[in-house]
């Protein structure tokens, strides 16, 4: 629930003890016309609006013996998750906050709970509510990449070499089994030699 505070400091510190979020009056107003934009936007009345969409949906279970939780935030016929970022600017977060590793992983845990889903979508909202939302898709073949590598555990995003789910994976065990955390696994394979 969103509403303004018109009340004082008092009811402001009650909402706060009752675990509600604060906050100011601009920030309200300018939530509420982001999120007015983006109800009113083609994106959400193509893909969101007339459909039965589970919100948040929690999910446990484990890939790679190992456990992993993940928390979509919409689910209809498709999987998205929402980024607030400029849709122009997303592929920036992509690559640096490796959210390809979230699609994997919501993917793969989704279709193993009975789920058939072929692509995993970043829904991306202006903040500012200036850009119309755009959604970024990433292919089943693609996520089973990501999540399983290549024969040496590792996958290319933009020719850039990154480690596998399935190598990460078995990285913590091998740290967790020897409880040897300064350096990465093969640093320690390899005699604390690196290769340069």
């Amino acid at each position: 629930e969103i509403r303004p505070f018109q009340d004082g400091l008092n009811k402001e510190l009650e909402a706060i003890s009752e675990g509600r979020l604060v906050v100011t009056h601009e920030d309200y107003e300018k939530t509420t016309n982001v999120f007015n934009r983006f109800k009113n936007s083609e994106v959400y009345k193509k893909y969101l609006k007339d459909f039965d969409n589970k919100f948040q949906l929690q999910i446990f279970g484990k890939i790679y013996n190992t456990d992993f939780k993940c928390k979509p935030d919409i689910i209809n016929e498709e999987l998205f998750d929402l980024k607030l970022t400029k849709p122009s600017e997303f592929l920036v977060g992509y690559e640096r906050f490796r959210y390809f590793y979230q699609a994997a992983v919501y993917i793969t845990m989704l279709n193993n709970e009975g789920y058939s889903f072929t692509s995993f979508n970043f829904m991306t909202v202006d903040p500012e509510g200036i850009q119309p939302p755009l959604i970024y898709r990433i292919a089943l073949n693609k996520c089973k990449e990501i999540l399983a590598g290549d024969e040496h555990g590792y996958f290319k995003i933009n020719n850039k070499e990154y480690k596998s789910v399935y190598k990460i994976v078995n990285e913590i065990e091998w740290h967790e089994n020897n409880n040897m955390w300064d350096y990465e696994m093969d640093i320690y394979l390899n005699d604390y030699k690196i290769e340069i």
